[in-house]
């Protein structure tokens, strides 16, 4: 497993010794998190910080999606589902605060 970044000096992981397509865009941790496959425990800050980047973005469109949510079941006059679906976006939110903050602090290390 080694870092990639893109041209933004966003983190990546990447585990294959090449990338058939010529990028990593099929091989980035985010998908295999995503297809339920367990990320990779970092041996350096590096690799942490890549694995905690993906996971960040992922809190941070999951809460955006349930977010979404809470809207359509208001529109659908299910008021008492979408006030609990919104502690749970307060939730989400608060743990993504946490999540970009250690995410800041361990880049600083």
């Amino acid at each position: 497993m080694h870092i990639l970044t893109d041209e933004n000096g966003t983190p990546s992981l990447h585990g294959h010794s090449s990338c058939s397509e010529g990028h990593c865009g099929s091989c980035q941790a985010h998908q295999a998190h995503a297809s339920g496959e367990q990320l990779p425990d970092p041996a350096s800050p590096q690799q942490a910080s890549a694995v905690l980047t993906v996971l960040h973005r992922q809190q941070q469109q999951m809460s955006a999606q349930i977010d979404r949510l809470v809207n359509i079941l208001m529109d659908l006059d299910c008021e008492d589902s979408a006030m609990q679906l919104q502690k749970a976006v307060d939730d989400f939110s608060k743990g993504n605060l946490y999540l970009g903050l250690a995410l800041s602090l361990l880049k600083e290390e």
